[in-house]
Parts: C-alpha cells; sequence; structure tokens
C-alpha cells in the first residue's frame, strides 16, 4: 500500500508541475542564461486570470521535541529574553528548525531601534548566530527550504543598520568590537544559506522564494548566481505567486540588481551576464502575470506600489498595457486613506514620473487623481515622501499648484528634520515647476547652507541649480542665496573628484546663472582642472553647460576649451547635438575667443544635417529664435566664414521676425544680428559672403532699421575713469563727443572732432577681460574692434590696468599723446604722408593745422579743423 500511495504521489507530481522545474542547471549543465532564453520562447500565455495552486514541495519531518521546543520559540507573548534563555538553558537541544525559528522570531521581536550593541542581548545575538552558522556547516542537509528562508529573512532584519536616538549615541558604538562581529556573523550566515538556496531553489515555496530575494537585497549581499538561480525558478511559476509574493520577488530583484533585473548587466564577468538575462525572462512574465491580475483586485495599495516601484528602478521596458493596468488599479486604492498609506502614494508617484512609460491620458489621470489625495493628507508625509512627491510631478511636467502650496505650508516648518536628499529633491523640484514658494525655500536654503557638508555630489550640484534657476525670478532671499552658494562652493571644492561630468557641468551653470562666479574664480579654476582629462565622458549638454557657464562668467581656461573642442570636433561627437547645445556651444566659444576651425566646421555641419532633415527649415528643425541669434552672432564673432550657414541662420530669422521681431527676440538678441548684419557688409572675404550680403539687402526695411536702432539705442553709462579720458583729452584741445553712435549702430565712447577723421578713444574698463586673465581681451571687445576696424575708424585703446597706474594729469595727457601720436603716423604713412619726428609726443605736439588739413584732403574728408 505504501509503494502504491508513493507512485502514485510521484505521477500527482509530474502531472502539476512542469518537468523542467525538478532539475537544477547546475544539475542539467544548461547554463543559465540559455535556460532562461528557452523559457521565454516555450511558455505559453495564459489566457485565465485566477492564481494558480502551488505546489506542496517535500519538507522534512522533525522529531516532537523539536516541534515543542519550536512552540516555546515562537510564543507570541514572550519576549526577545525568553529565546535567549531557551538557547542558554537547551542549547544543545537546538536543531536546524530552531535556529530559524529563533532567528526569526529574534527578528521580529527586536527592541525599537535595534539591539543595544554594548548590551548583553547583543552578545546572546551573536552567539546565536555563530551557534547556527556552525549548524549549518555542520549538516546542510538538514536545514530544508522553509528553515533556509526563515533564518535568511531573520539575519537580513538583524544586520538592518541599527536606529540611533542622536548623532552623539551613533558615534559612540560605531566602529564597536560587537557591532562587528553581529554585522559579519549575519552575513556570513546569509552567504552560507545563499550558497545552499542556490543549487535547490525549487524546493522553495513562492513566499519562501521570495523571502530568499528579499533578504539578499535588504542586506545589500551580491549574489549573482543566487538570483540567477532564483529567477529561473520562479519564471515557469509565478502563476502561483500570490499578488504580495509577485511584488515582493519584483522589488527584492529591482532593490539588489538595478538595470541588471532588466537585463543590463552590471558587470561584463559571466555570472553577471547570465543573472541578467535570467532576470531580464522573470520580468518579462512576471509583467504578463501583473497585468492579468490588476484589474481583478488581488493587489493592495503597498503590493502594487511595490510592483510599479521595482519595473521603474530596473529600468525594465514595461508596455503601456502594463502601466495604464496598473494605473487604473491603483486609483481607487490610493485614494483611500484605509488602503493606502502615504509612502504607497508617493512611490506610485515616483514610479510614473521615473519610468514616463503609460499613454499620456492615463497617465495624466492618475496624477490628477492622487494630486487631490495626496493634498488631503499632506501632513501625514514624512520628508521624504514629501520631496518625492514633489519631485514627480515636475519631472512629469503634470502641474499641481494646490499639492505644491500643501506641500510648501507642510515642509517649511519640518525641514530641520529633513536629510540632504529630502532638501535637495524639495529645491529641484520646486524650481523645476517654476512655483513661487519663498518661505520654503527661504527655509531649505538656510538649512541647506547650515548642512553642506552632509550633500552628496549630486545633490550639491541639484540643489545649486535649483537655487539658480529659482534667483532668476526672485524666490529667495539674496543674502540667504550667498550664503547658501558659500557653503557649496566650500564643500564641492574639496571633493570635486566625486563629482560627475553633468554635476561638474551643473555646478558650474548654477554658478554662473546665479552671479556667483565672480565671487568662486577658486572653483572654476578647480571645475577647469577636474573637467578638462575627463572631456570624453561628457555627454553634449554637459559641453554645452560647462562651456557656457565659462563665458557667461567671463572666466578664461585655454586648456578646458581646448579639451572641449578636440573632443567635439571628432568624427561623430556633434553629430548628437541638438539644436540647444550646438547653438549655446558656438556661442560660448565664440564669446571666450576659443575654438578651432574644426569645432566650428563639426557645428556648422550639424546645423545643415538637421535643417535639411527639416526641409532646410531651421525653425521646424528647432531651432529657437534665440538659438538663431546666438548662433549667427558666434560665427561672425569668431570670424569664421561660412557663407552657406548665415545665409541659412538669416532666412530663419527674417521669416521668424515676420510677424512681430519684438515680440520673437530681446533687445540684446537684435543687437547681436545688427553687428551680424555689419560683419557680413565689411567681411571682405570675397563671394563666400556675397549671397548673405543679397538676402540682407532684400530683408524687410523695417526689420533692418530695427536692428540699426536696437544697437543704436544700447545704454551707455560712462564710467568715472571714462570721463577722466575725456576731460584729458579735453584738456589736450581737442574737441570730443561722449558716447558717440556711428552710422551703423555701433558706438564708440569717445570719437575726436570732426567726426569725418574717424578717430575713437576707447576706454576698456574689465568688463572688456576676462575676470581670471586681467590682460586677455573676450571676444566680445575684439569682435567690436575688428567691426570699427573694417568700417574705417582709428581707435586707441586705453585699458583700465593701464590707466590706473598714471599718477597724474601730465601722466595722462601724455600716455593719450603718445596713442594718438601713433595713429596718426599710421593714418599719415598711409596717406604717404612724410614722418619727420622721432618722438611720439613730440609728433603730437608739433603737428600743424596744415598738416592736418593735408592729411583729411587725401582722404577726401572734411578739412576744417579748430586750432
Amino acid at each position: 500500500d505504501r509503494l502504491a500511495m508513493g507512485c502514485r504521489a510521484l505521477l500527482l507530481a509530474l502531472l502539476v508541475a512542469p518537468l523542467d522545474s525538478f532539475y537544477h542547471p547546475v544539475c542539467t549543465r544548461v547554463p543559465l542564461a540559455l535556460r532562461a532564453q528557452q523559457q521565454r520562447q516555450q511558455r505559453p500565455k495564459r489566457l485565465h486570470k485566477r492564481r494558480e495552486p502551488e505546489r506542496e514541495p517535500e519538507r522534512r519531518s522533525w522529531n516532537p521535541q523539536a516541534i515543542k521546543l519550536n512552540r516555546q520559540i515562537a510564543n507570541r507573548d514572550g519576549s526577545h529574553e525568553d529565546i535567549f534563555r531557551l538557547f542558554n538553558t537547551r542549547k544543545k537541544d537546538f536543531c536546524e528548525v530552531n535556529y530559524a525559528t529563533a532567528l526569526n522570531w529574534l527578528a521580529k521581536k527586536q527592541p525599537r531601534g535595534g539591539y543595544a550593541v554594548d548590551s548583553q542581548d547583543a552578545r546572546n545575538l551573536a552567539e546565536l548566530i555563530l551557534a547556527a552558522s556552525n549548524q549549518l556547516d555542520a549538516n546542510p542537509d538538514g536545514w530544508d527550504a522553509r528553515a533556509l528562508a526563515n533564518a535568511a529573512w531573520g539575519a537580513a532584519k538583524l544586520l538592518q543598520p541599527r536606529k540611533y536616538a542622536n548623532p552623539r549615541e551613533r558615534r559612540a558604538v560605531q566602529g564597536s568590537d560587537i557591532e562587528e562581529a553581529l554585522k559579519a556573523a549575519c552575513a556570513s550566515l546569509l552567504r552560507k544559506i545563499g550558497d545552499l538556496a542556490e543549487t535547490r531553489p525549487d524546493d522553495f515555496k513562492a513566499q519562501e522564494l521570495a523571502n530568499v530575494a528579499w533578504s539578499f537585497a535588504t542586506a545589500d549581499l551580491d549574489a549573482p548566481r543566487l538570483y540567477a538561480s532564483l529567477a529561473t525558478s520562479a519564471t515557469p511559476r509565478l502563476a502561483q505567486f500570490s499578488a504580495q509574493e509577485l511584488a515582493n520577488v519584483a522589488w527584492a530583484f529591482a532593490k539588489r540588481l538595478g538595470t541588471g533585473a532588466a537585463g543590463v548587466p552590471n558587470t561584463n564577468a559571466p555570472d553577471d551576464v547570465a543573472c541578467a538575462e535570467a532576470s531580464r525572462t522573470m520580468f518579462e512574465a512576471w509583467s504578463e502575470e501583473c497585468i492579468l491580475r490588476f484589474p481583478d483586485g488581488d493587489f493592495k495599495a503597498q503590493e502594487l506600489a511595490n510592483a510599479v516601484w521595482a519595473v521603474a528602478t530596473a529600468g525594465f521596458e514595461a508596455s503601456d498595457e502594463f502601466w495604464d493596468t496598473a494605473a487604473r488599479a491603483a486609483v481607487p486604492l490610493m485614494r483611500d486613506p484605509e488602503q493606502a498609506q502615504t509612502q504607497n502614494i508617493a512611490n506610485c508617484l515616483w514610479s510614473y514620473a521615473k519610468s514616463g512609460d503609460g499613454t499620456p491620458a492615463v497617465r495624466k489621470e492618475l496624477f490628477s487623481e492622487l494630486a487631490d489625495a495626496a493634498s488631503k493628507r499632506v501632513d501625514e508625509f514624512n520628508a521624504q515622501e514629501l520631496g518625492n512627491t514633489a519631485w514627480a510631478y515636475a519631472t512629469a511636467s503634470i502641474a499641481a499648484p494646490e499639492l505644491f502650496d500643501a506641500i510648501a505650508a507642510s515642509a517649511e516648518g519640518r525641514v530641520e528634520r529633513f536629510i540632504a536628499q529630502n532638501l535637495a529633491n524639495t529645491a529641484w523640484a520646486f524650481a523645476t515647476a517654476s512655483h513661487r514658494a519663498p518661505r520654503l525655500l527661504d527655509a531649505v536654503a538656510r538649512e541647506a547652507a547650515r548642512r553642506a557638508d552632509e550633500f552628496k555630489p549630486q545633490e550639491l550640484a541639484n540643489t545649486a541649480w535649483a537655487f539658480a534657476t529659482c534667483s532668476r525670478d526672485d524666490f529667495v532671499d539674496a543674502k540667504i542665496q550667498r550664503q547658501l552658494f558659500d557653503n557649496i562652493a566650500r564643500a564641492a571644492y574639496k571633493r570635486l573628484d566625486r563629482f560627475s561630468d553633468q554635476g561638474l557641468s551643473n555646478i558650474a551653470w548654477a554658478f554662473a546663472a546665479a552671479g556667483e562666479a565672480q565671487r568662486h574664480e577658486k572653483l572654476f579654476g578647480a571645475v577647469a582642472s577636474e573637467a578638462a582629462p575627463r572631456v570624453a565622458e561628457f555627454q553634449p549638454q554637459g559641453f554645452s553647460n560647462l562651456a557656457w557657464a565659462f563665458s557667461t562668467a567671463e572666466l578664461s581656461s585655454s586648456e578646458l576649451f581646448d579639451a572641449m573642442a578636440s573632443e567635439i570636433a571628432k568624427q561623430n561627437r556633434a553629430a548628437r547635438f541638438n539644436p540647444q547645445e550646438i547653438a549655446n556651444t558656438a556661442w560660448a566659444f565664440a564669446k571666450n575667443a576659443e575654438g578651432s576651425k574644426q569645432l566650428f566646421d563639426s557645428l556648422a555641419t550639424m546645423t545643415l544635417v538637421l535643417g535639411a532633415k527639416s526641409g532646410g527649415d531651421l525653425t521646424r528643425a528647432g531651432f529657437t529664435p534665440q538659438e538663431l541669434s546666438n548662433l549667427a552672432w558666434a560665427y561672425a564673432c569668431a570670424d569664421h566664414v561660412d557663407g552657406a550657414l548665415l545665409r541659412k541662420l538669416w532666412n530663419a530669422v527674417v521669416e521668424v521676425a515676420a510677424d512681430d521681431a519684438t515680440q520673437c527676440f530681446t533687445i540684446e538678441e537684435l543687437r547681436q544680428l545688427q553687428q551680424v548684419v555689419l560683419h557680413a557688409r565689411n567681411s571682405g572675404r570675397g563671394t563666400n559672403m556675397d549671397g548673405l550680403v543679397t538676402d540682407i539687402a532684400r530683408a524687410p526695411a523695417g526689420f533692418t532699421g530695427l536692428l540699426r536702432r536696437s544697437l543704436a539705442e544700447a545704454d551707455a553709462s560712462p564710467s568715472r575713469a571714462q570721463d577722466e579720458v575725456a576731460q584729458s583729452l579735453e584738456a589736450l584741445g581737442l574737441e570730443v563727443v561722449h558716447e558717440f553712435v556711428i552710422p551703423d549702430g555701433l558706438s564708440v565712447d569717445v570719437a575726436l572732432k570732426p567726426l569725418r577723421w574717424r578717430v575713437a578713444v576707447e576706454f576698456d574698463g574689465p568688463r572688456h577681460y576676462f575676470r581670471n586673465e586681467k590682460r586677455l581681451p573676450t571676444g566680445r571687445t575684439n569682435f567690436k574692434v575688428r567691426l570699427l576696424r573694417a568700417l574705417g575708424w582709428r581707435v586707441l585703446h586705453v585699458p583700465y590696468f593701464d590707466w590706473a597706474r598714471l599718477p597724474d594729469e601730465k601722466a595722462r595727457q601724455n600716455y593719450l599723446k603718445t596713442g594718438l601720436a601713433a595713429i596718426v603716423k599710421s593714418a599719415r604713412k598711409a596717406s604717404k604722408v612724410e614722418v619727420v619726428s622721432e618722438d611720439d609726443r613730440d609728433e603730437f605736439s608739433a603737428l600743424k593745422v596744415a598738416e592736418l588739413r593735408r592729411l583729411c584732403e587725401a582722404r577726401g574728408l572734411e578739412s576744417r579743423v579748430k586750432r
């Protein structure tokens, strides 16, 4: 009879379970990746939605004494002291199941905050874990799947970081011998359990398999072969998993493996590759199972939130059907306060924002419904949940002003309890959403300034970016902002080597955009030194932001710009730039008087390629009016002759301006375009620019007149030093015109009369030079000099650093006489007038009215000269 019953049980098992589930890859010697691929190809599509019954694996029978002891250990009314007392008095009677149950219940009954490191409890716990580990070594076959899962769960919970009452208590016990011994014992036990579980994953029921995966994820232990084995075992029997088990196993794989769970291995090691392939296969089957089960209401709020969190964290490309069915199931769950915790709402929103998947209409409806639910319960959200919720709406670009107002009101009084990540996320979200919350942002800025040293590099960069963005709209008090940026600069300077390429470009952009670069030149120098050797790692946006930051801050760094130019000019690098990145990069290099011909050729080629893809229309290719203006000015400023590109840009500008140029372009952009016009008309480079000059002549007169007036009406605020220069010129007996505007729109600081002489004096203040290279003129300064010369003007440049060294009026007049004499000598030489004197100052003093008349007549100019 027993033989017949055994045969019937074996036959039933063969009929219920797939045959390959009885074999493990170690036994069959089939590679895990190949087995996963075979499962994916052979897996039939399940049409019904009901959860299938689970096959009951074989369990070990325990003797009555072990069962009785187990009941004493698992006494719900007992405490952890009772378990330690049992262990100390009956240690010899403990078997495998007793150790597993003791670890499981000690984890459940541990005091709030964990076992005190310096207590007798901690010593007893370390002794029990060590004894369990020894028992596992002595008799591995005595541990069945349930015992292994329970022991793993308990060890992982006990390994979790202890909660301390305050930082002083943390510092007092961190690194103590007992704490380190406990950690080492738990990790060692878990690894031994993992080695056993890896060889017999099919012995585990669904909940046990999920618990083992959860344990290793929670303990943050690397075990790719274990995860591959668990995934391979779980894939064909996911229909037997409950909703909670489905959510838990996905959470564990995503938590531990990250993108490796979606098929992207963390390394190229064979174990990681096999694990990634097996995990991806499991997630494919898992997502199909979830699609069937979401509408049935099997998932509770936490389970559904964990499921979508896992997919978003792993980066698994689930179908829109998955996201839409999950969203429809989530709305009634998340709106019900009795079913959903605030953490579930925050995680659900974060997941949809992170993935960006699902159909737009369904996703928008979900965010709308959950905004209302979150607003009503915002005071229940903890700091992380508030930050994640705000981050989700900002990332998804979905407006929720009422929710943001509620978050701001609730968070304002709690920022002292925020960790650095919460502070950074909150500031970033409000800045991205452009939502005014001055009181909250002031509170966040104060707290972030006070604790800047606690921020990770990415958090420093994000916080700086957020407050730089807010500063443009005056969201933050200027004094608080200055203190914040000072502290961020100090904290970042010490750790720039740990910043990512994006972090380096973001922090430079933030300081430049906030107007804080002038006080932190040292930080920019360090950023340049750190970024230059790493330019190959940068993405197009990184190049664009970094170049823009240095140019806007008026800081020179030939090392950095040369490295970026060389990298961008490489084949296919510029091909990945979008219109904004092309325009910003070209503008920055031109303004900084940097960049090789190859760089500008590469950017020009990419601009024309983008235009060709849109039928030759640059606006359809994505170039905004600002980008068209900046790009045209950049090529004119750099004196990079590319008539084809400039002609395309000009025609696009004229087309955009057809309706109302003042609405499309800012006054600064209109001035830039007038400089482009002057560059084209006076380039003297032959036929390459002829087509552009013809197109400019054909442009509407109203538009070209607007450009000229925009440049001519530029606000002029003469400095005191500039007035001194004019006064010294007048003391020499010369008549001058302050801030003279020539007919083409350009202005000069001081023009000498008669104006037909076309002689001007330009006082070059600090803004004409780089802040960190006091004698190196910027690209903008060089461009104006070139345009004035092309228009026939002879200019005496008076650098501010030369003028500041002159001790008195006599020295100033001598300085000006020397400079003007040089100009006269140059003009007379051009007019074939013999130069007699060798001393420049005497040359100017001896210059006679007749000689000036003859000089003017030779040039065909007005000869009336005031003595």
